[in-house]
């Protein structure tokens, strides 16, 4: 059933695998029904005992981008083992977020690829990481940045844990952080609060952050004010100021094992913040 086609005089079509070191290649069964049988080839490194092991383990902790749901059902024997599994698909993008993501990609990305804007280089806390930013007011606290590092990991890896932690509380860097709505898989919407200190009013965001796979060795997550009509309100908690902020985070496919990162921000604290507080805090 599986490889007989490949044995057989079948049209096979080349596949691009993640690894220089692999061949692939497939053949469509039904094209309708998005049937299809794969196969690749490649010669690793190691005794077949540890591959073995860790296939194993790969198949049993697969990553939330590839499984939504990876169930035991049974295990018949020590070579055997019944499994229920459910595949992530990422749902389609509406209208308005696809709108939402090219908006923000034209706003923030393009100026820092601009050699006629001056951009401010940034010292970061590590030095694999390198930043640049654009002062477009100082007395208004409004700047964009942007920071790129490279990743030793997947891009599967990076975009399941990216995820998890986005949709985690942040700990103390909020004074509030709260999921307001699970739009999708892919977008949920969030309130967050953050503390400035007195005599300064606190500032707070409500966004939207919206997911998207652009190809098989890109994801693209934006942040911006929420796009959710029922959500969308001029009216603030208490004495808090409403901030914005539109982040664009590129995280591309650059190896087997490793992602390039490339984020970008704009933020408008909408007000005057001082120097001291506004280099200490963004």
């Amino acid at each position: 059933m599986v490889v007989a086609p490949f044995l057989r005089a079948a049209i096979k079509k080349p596949l691009k695998l993640q690894s220089p070191l692999a061949t692939g290649s497939y053949t469509n069964l039904s094209v309708n029904r998005g049937v299809a049988v794969c196969h690749s080839t490649t010669t690793v490194q190691t005794t077949l005992e540890n591959l073995v092991a860790y296939d194993r383990l790969r198949i049993r902790t697969p990553n939330k981008i590839d499984y939504i749901e990876n169930e035991l059902l049974e295990q018949v024997h020590k070579d055997h083992q019944v499994r229920y599994y459910a595949k992530a698909f990422p749902a389609p993008l509406s209208d308005p977020e696809a709108d939402a993501i090219n908006q923000i990609r034209e706003m923030i990305v393009t100026p820092f690829s601009d050699p006629k804007i001056k951009k401010k280089q940034l010292k970061m806390k590590s030095p694999l990481v390198k930043g640049e930013a654009i002062i477009f007011s100082h007395n208004k606290g409004l700047a964009g940045g942007h920071a790129s590092i490279s990743v030793p990991t997947s891009l599967e890896a990076l975009c399941s844990y990216d995820s998890e932690k986005r949709r985690e509380s942040t700990g103390t860097y909020f004074l509030t952080d709260e999921t307001l709505e699970d739009v999708s898989p892919s977008h949920f919407v969030k309130y967050f609060a953050i503390p400035f200190p007195s005599p300064l009013n606190d500032r707070e965001l409500l966004t939207s952050t919206i997911w998207t796979q652009i190809d098989q060795d890109t994801f693209v997550l934006v942040q911006c004010p929420t796009i959710v009509k029922t959500h969308q309100s001029d009216s603030t908690r208490g004495t808090r100021v409403r901030a914005t902020i539109y982040q664009y985070l590129e995280m591309k496919r650059v190896g087997p094992n490793l992602t390039r990162m490339n984020y970008y921000s704009l933020m408008n604290m909408n007000g005057n913040v001082p120097k001291f507080f506004r280099q200490s805090k963004f």
